[in-house]
């Protein structure tokens, strides 16, 4: 009987311990957030113009899936130029002093945004982390989503996809939803700077000319500039696509599913 109470006793404090480790996970995620969105809240974003390999011996080919130029090495930095789709794959057309021109696949290589290099990596998984920049981007996408009737907070208190009911009302669409999402892509270090994002910004544009950019600019990062299909396919974590992980996995690192509770719960918490 005492060994019995003993070991109930033992598995309490177990439990309690958990419970507070969980809950300690919870609020070092809210505090690593709130310190994210605070330093770049007041700053305007230095935008991507280079790619920083993230990987060694990359191939580095004279076209997507072609001919291999030669290797790159983790850590390598290129000029980024454009974005292109191949087989369903996100590729990179950029410059090396050392290759010329050519292209990388994006599961290898990333935008560097406001200066911040990636490489080395403390550890593998580093390479598909929610970085700063996707908690920016996923907080302004999950807000966006929620202010224009593109979420809903379900049963259990999640914020999801709204419902087919919903979704078949296009109307619910803002007009210049494509050109803000592409804008904000580019703002937040996803797609390096390129003349799109000038055109973008151009007040001398007309709006049916800038939707025309903002498609191409979706097709190219996403494979598709339908605004259902790109919400609908994000990672189920944080709104970020699986080319924004590059990665073809979805996992995320410790850090990242720490963040990814935090953000959900910031998204969530002024719509219960």
């Amino acid at each position: 009987m005492k060994r019995k109470m003993v070991f109930c006793f033992f598995l309490t404090i177990l439990c309690f311990l958990i419970s507070v480790s969980n809950a300690d996970n919870a609020a070092d995620g809210r505090t690593m957030l709130e310190e994210i969105l605070r330093s770049y809240s007041a700053d305007e974003a230095v935008l991507s113009n280079q790619l920083q390999v993230l990987h060694s011996n990359v191939n580095f080919r004279e076209s997507p899936g072609g001919n291999v130029l030669g290797r790159l090495q983790g850590g390598d930095l290129l000029e980024c130029i454009e974005e292109e789709q191949y087989k369903g794959e996100l590729w990179y057309h950029a410059r090396s002093e050392l290759f010329g021109e050519g292209y990388v696949i994006g599961t290898y290589a990333k935008p560097v945004w406001n200066n911040q290099l990636y490489w080395p990596l403390s550890e593998p998984e580093d390479v598909i982390s929610v970085t700063d920049n996707m908690v920016l981007f996923a907080s302004w996408m999950g807000n966006y989503q929620m202010d224009h009737g593109l979420s809903v907070i379900d049963a259990d208190g999640m914020l999801s996809i709204a419902p087919m009911t919903i979704r078949g009302n296009m109307s619910l669409i803002p007009d210049d939803m494509k050109i803000q999402l592409a804008n904000k892509l580019f703002e937040f270090g996803l797609i390096c700077e390129n003349v799109d994002y000038d055109h973008l910004r151009d007040d001398s544009l007309s709006s049916e000319q800038k939707k025309s950019i903002a498609s191409s600019v979706l097709w190219k990062h996403y494979g598709t500039d339908n605004i259902w299909d790109i919400i609908t396919k994000q990672s189920l974590f944080l709104f970020i696509h699986v080319n924004d992980l590059h990665s073809s996995g979805m996992q995320l690192s410790e850090r990242g599913r720490m963040l990814s509770n935090a953000l959900l719960q910031k998204i969530t918490e002024g719509w219960l």
